[in-house]
This record gives structure tokens, sequence and C-alpha cells, in this order.
């Protein structure tokens, strides 16, 4: 039963995730894009990035999650662009939903539609002692990462967010975005404490138009005592207009 409570909860939340999007495209990055942007190393790490965009809000963090950050490397070898990963065994493709307005979906017209990539991905909290047993029990705890992308001129817009099935002491979202030459151009996080809920929204600004970014997606989840969960991971490409 909590299984399909979960499933329904995160229907429901993809469903307002999408529907926010109408006015996700005023809304700005909380933090400027730099000139430069960040150009990454086989070893650069989230903490890295985060400091480079937002110094302020790396260093307000809490020292366990700056450690999780700055052991969590960018360059994640088990998620691929336009596919959706949290562990090997865990993949789930993207999808585009395209609405249409109805005078258009009338005649069929797609002229002036709005495309939206969504991919999601299931992260499982692990009971510690099953996790140094190397064993797997069946009442395990999870939690649902989803992001989603919608193209605009010079821009894409982003909704995301983590659902878990039991409070948890802290859920967090980071989305980055990098271009063609693999060079990071705009960052954004959000955080919530003692939640089942946590999601970020917002515009990436003055991006080249007719060009396709990548956008990269991390949940941290900092499960009840007892459990362990692995950072969440998704990559999404998306073309502006």
């Amino acid at each position: 039963m909590k299984k399909i409570i979960f499933k329904i909860l995160c229907l429901t939340l993809v469903a307002a995730n999408i529907m926010a999007f109408s006015s996700v495209s005023a809304i700005a990055s909380d933090t400027p894009t730099t000139n430069q942007g960040f150009i990454p190393s086989d070893d650069s790490t989230w903490g890295d990035l985060y400091r480079y965009f937002d110094p302020e809000g790396f260093s307000a963090l809490p020292p366990e999650v700056k450690q999780v950050y700055n052991s969590t490397l960018l360059n994640n070898d088990t998620a691929s662009p336009t596919h959706a990963t949290s562990t090997p065994d865990q993949v789930s493709a993207s999808t585009t939903i395209t609405f249409l307005p109805k005078e258009e979906a009338a005649t069929q017209n797609s002229g002036s539609d709005l495309e939206i990539v969504s991919a999601s991905t299931t992260i499982t909290f692990l009971p510690k002692e099953e996790v140094e047993a190397q064993s797997r029990g069946s009442d395990l705890e999870l939690a649902n990462f989803t992001l989603n992308l919608a193209p605009g001129t010079n821009s894409i817009s982003y909704t995301g967010f983590i659902a878990s099935t039991i409070p948890c002491p802290k859920l967090g979202i980071a989305v980055t975005l990098y271009n063609e030459d693999g060079i990071y151009v705009d960052f954004n996080s959000e955080s919530e404490k003692d939640s089942i809920f946590c999601s970020i929204a917002g515009t990436f600004d003055d991006l080249e138009s007719k060009t396709t970014y990548t956008a990269h997606g991390l949940a941290l989840v900092t499960p009840p005592p007892g459990y362990i969960a692995p950072p969440g991971y998704l990559f999404l490409e998306c073309t502006t207009k």
C-alpha cells in the first residue's frame, strides 16, 4: 500500500511541476552566470562547482553537507545524457511531452508547441546493517528524484523535486548546466530540513540560441538514522530556441 501511495504522490507532483512551467520562465536563477564559466578537470567535484558559482552559499552549508559535495565527482561514469541513474542497476530513459494550444491541437499544428524534457530516478535507502552484510531486505524506503526542462529563446527553464516515503533530516537538490564544450555556465541549489519533499525551479538565461546544453542534476538525501542513501544523478539534453 505504501508503494502505491508513493507512486500516486510522485505522479501528482510531476503534473504539478509540469504545470509550473507556465510561470517558471519568468523566474531567474538565484545565482548569476559568470562570464567565463566553470571549466572542470577530471577530479572536479560538486563542491568545486558550488564554490565557483556560490561561495557564500557553500560556506553556509553544514560541515557534513560540504563533505558530501566535496566528495561527489562531477564526472560520474554511471550516468549519461538523456538518461538518469542513482545506482548502476536503476536507469530510466527521459521522455518528451509536447503541450499544444487548444486552437493548434484542433488543427494538429505544432508550430508554437512547448516541449518539456523530463527524467526521473529512484534512490533506495538501505539499512546500514544490510549494507555491511551485502544483502537487501524487502522493506526498503525510497525517494524519487525528477527533473524537467523546457527550452526557450536563449534560455532553458527547469523544475525538479525529491519526494521521499519517510521524513528525512535533509533533502538537497543542485542543478547545473554545461555547454557543448563541457563548460559549466550556471548553477542553482535548494534544500529542506526534516521533510519528505524538496523542490527547485528557475531559468538558465543568456544562453546561445539553437544550441544544445546538458543539465546535470544532483539529489542528496540524508536519511534517518540507521539508513544510508546514495546520491541521485540526472543528465538531460535540451536545445534552446
